[in-house]
């Protein structure tokens, strides 16, 4: 009577649809994350990853996180508001940012609740626009800097 019942546990378990959460590991996206902790990837590229404390930068040495309740942060210039974490990595000169804009984009989507009120789609596209305008001038200066183009 045991094994029966230990068997039944077992089959439930085998057909329990989580266990087929994970999409094409090419998008390497997961959507059921109900059962994860909090170091499974819900989402990755290259240098970033999302998982359920927020988003997390993929460095050999360090770390440099951010958690999902800050994701919403707002910073303001004479051009208007914009997102701040988008201004400030752009500013960062190890940043790849359109890899940063990719996941934090992914994290908005996946912590949304999170972090405060929805973030409209025209501030999110307005920040990636200044964010890559900030990271051009950053690596200009930063090859410059280093005797690049001269």
């Amino acid at each position: 009577m045991h094994t029966d019942n230990a068997n039944k546990i077992n089959n439930a378990h085998l057909s329990d649809s989580r266990a087929h959460s994970f999409d094409n590991r090419s998008s390497r996206y997961v959507r059921d994350t109900a059962f994860m902790d909090s170091r499974t990837p819900l989402f990755e590229n290259d240098d970033w990853l999302v998982d359920d404390f927020g988003l997390r930068a993929k460095m050999p040495t360090g770390a440099f996180n951010i958690p999902a309740s800050r994701l919403g942060e707002l910073t303001t210039s004479s051009a208007g508001a914009f997102l701040f974490w988008l201004l400030h990595m752009a500013d960062e000169h190890w940043i790849r940012i359109d890899l940063f804009a990719e996941a934090y984009k992914r994290a908005l989507a996946v912590h949304k609740g999170r972090y405060g009120p929805q973030i409209p789609d025209a501030l999110l596209d307005s920040s990636i626009r200044a964010a890559r305008t900030i990271s051009m001038g950053t690596v200009h200066a930063t090859q410059n800097a280093a005797g690049y183009g001269q």
